[in-house]
């Protein structure tokens, strides 16, 4: 099972590609910050996603994390990116 790193292009299964620019550990679970990127590699931010990694059957799985939680854990990527600045 290979770990997903930041800036990993991952293909999610409606076949878009996205890359990883944050990670956020909480609670023993991992959330990912994703952004699409087009055939040039460029990020498109207008449309990121924040997803949670699953470990089913030793495969890592991206679930989409649901939209109560997603407010929160927003907030808790912006914290994390103003600190990188």
């Amino acid at each position: 099972m290979k770990e997903i790193e930041l800036y990993d292009i991952i293909t999610l299964e409606n076949d878009e590609e996205y890359t990883v620019v944050k990670e956020i550990k909480e609670k023993d679970k991992t959330y990912y910050l994703l952004v699409p990127v087009d055939e040039e590699e460029e990020p498109d931010v207008e449309n990121i996603r924040i997803v949670e990694k699953i470990i089913k059957e030793d495969k890592i799985k991206i679930k989409d994390v649901e939209k109560n939680e997603c407010k929160r854990l927003a907030d808790l990527f912006i914290e994390e990116l103003r600190k990188g600045i």
